[in-house]
């Protein structure tokens, strides 16, 4: 199991990567099309939102340590499980947005669309890698 916990620290970074150069884009497309006062309005909201998605990648990872450990037997649920986790965030995260500060959210849709499709994208990568790693050593 050391060399999964190895695998899950490249991915974390990687997806760590991932998140900084995605927010960096967004805010220069945002920059460009709609001006520097809205570009500088969603800086904060990109840095929340990239946080949570790390942070549910870690928890998820953690999870799948612990999943692999007792032989991968439940790991179709832990995806499952996920991907609902994931999709409900973003939702809940649109959601307060919404009933906060509804300015820009269109902006805001758009950012967090982008995030949440990294975060997927990200986790799938990892855990198909993962998976084969497992498969090729029985």
């Amino acid at each position: 199991m050391e060399t999964l916990q190895k695998h899950m620290l490249k991915s974390l970074i990687s997806k760590a990567i991932a998140f900084c150069i995605v927010s960096v884009f967004l805010f220069f497309i945002e920059l460009s099309i709609a001006g520097k006062e809205m570009a500088f309005q969603q800086v904060p909201y990109l840095v929340v939102i990239s946080t949570l998605f790390f942070a549910l990648s870690l928890g998820g990872g953690v999870l799948f340590t612990l999943v692999m450990k007792n032989g991968g037997k439940k790991a179709i649920g832990f995806y499952l499980l996920g991907k609902v986790l994931r999709l409900f965030l973003a939702i809940a995260i649109l959601l307060i947005y919404a009933l906060a500060d509804c300015r820009n959210i269109l902006a805001f849709s758009m950012n967090l669309l982008v995030l949440y499709l990294v975060s997927m994208i990200t986790s799938i990568i990892f855990y198909v890698r993962m998976e084969q790693k497992i498969s090729k050593k029985q």
